[in-house]
């Protein structure tokens, strides 16, 4: 959840955030991306 604040809301890169939290680039891509997901997820319908 870290990862996708940090990216996501703070906008802060990815490779800094990876560097930040001691996980690899590409953990924190996959950890925003199943983030998103799951919001879509939930949010899906409210807005119809």
């Amino acid at each position: 959840m870290r990862a996708f604040w940090l990216t996501a809301v703070e906008d802060h890169r990815a490779s800094e955030v990876a560097a930040q939290l001691g996980l690899a680039a590409n953990a924190v891509y996959l950890a925003r991306s199943r983030v998103l997901q799951r919001l879509r997820a939930e949010l899906d319908g409210l807005l119809d």
